[in-house]
């Protein structure tokens, strides 16, 4: 094989590539698969700010918790100590405001662990409801995956056909003239190189001046077009492959 015919066959199997690459982005099975990988991905960001305030939740109540139990011990020594008459009738006054104000602290602290608990039990569903929807896209996903496999295994061998192919042909170009090929092929996109029909190259279609003709066809089989930069070919014998 000559490096004339290595370029050409190289662009063809760097486009066959590409075409798989594409083939495989095309399945709907392998759309649907990176759909449902996207919405579980979402998922779980969401799943961990409702995790992390359940948990804020859990330590607010469990401290609300422990006033509630202070204030109630409070209340109930109290009530003990009016029971055993061991308060003077000049303290009355003062104990039954003080009496009153435990009463509230216990009122408020019911009523703000009350709060806390809904918004718990809230955030409690909400996390198991996403624990349901994480199985149901996960269930999803492997059933999409089966369905895609067969073709994704052919493809498979397809590519990996084609880059032992594509090692053996890359050797036949030589390090410079690899590193040439590579660049003009991310530039144009794939089409990097092209051949000299007449006097018009393939792939950009513009007709060589004579003198252009005659200054390529005198120095290389292989120049650079004048015009868009590609890797011109200027033997048609690369045909033969």
């Amino acid at each position: 094989m000559t490096k004339e015919q290595a370029l050409l066959r190289l662009q063809e199997i760097d486009l066959a590539l590409i075409q798989r690459k594409q083939a495989v982005d095309e399945l709907p099975d392998a759309q649907r698969v990176r759909e449902l990988r996207a919405q579980k991905k979402k998922l779980q960001s969401q799943l961990k700010v409702v995790v992390g305030r359940r948990k804020d939740i859990q330590m607010d109540l469990d401290d609300v918790a422990k006033r509630l139990e202070r204030a109630k011990a409070a209340e109930d020594d109290a009530k003990v100590q009016a029971a055993e008459g061991t308060i003077d009738h000049r303290q009355i006054k003062n104990f039954e405001t003080h009496l009153s104000d435990l009463a509230k602290r216990v009122e408020k602290c019911e009523f703000e662990q009350a709060n806390l608990q809904a918004e718990y039990d809230k955030l409690a569903q909400a996390e198991k409801n996403a624990d349901a929807l994480a199985a149901k896209l996960d269930a999803g996903e492997k059933e999409a995956l089966e369905a895609c496999q067969g073709e994704l295994r052919r493809i498979r061998e397809e590519v990996n056909e084609l880059n032992r192919e594509r090692e053996a042909v890359a050797a036949v170009l030589g390090e410079d003239l690899l590193a040439t090929y590579q660049k003009a092929f991310t530039r144009f996109k794939g089409l990097a190189v092209e051949q000299l029909r007449g006097n018009y190259p393939t792939v950009c279609r513009v007709k060589l001046q004579p003198a252009a003709y005659h200054q390529l066809v005198r120095s290389s089989t292989i120049a650079e077009c004048p015009y868009c930069h590609r890797i011109l070919i200027l033997s048609e014998e690369a045909d033969e492959q």
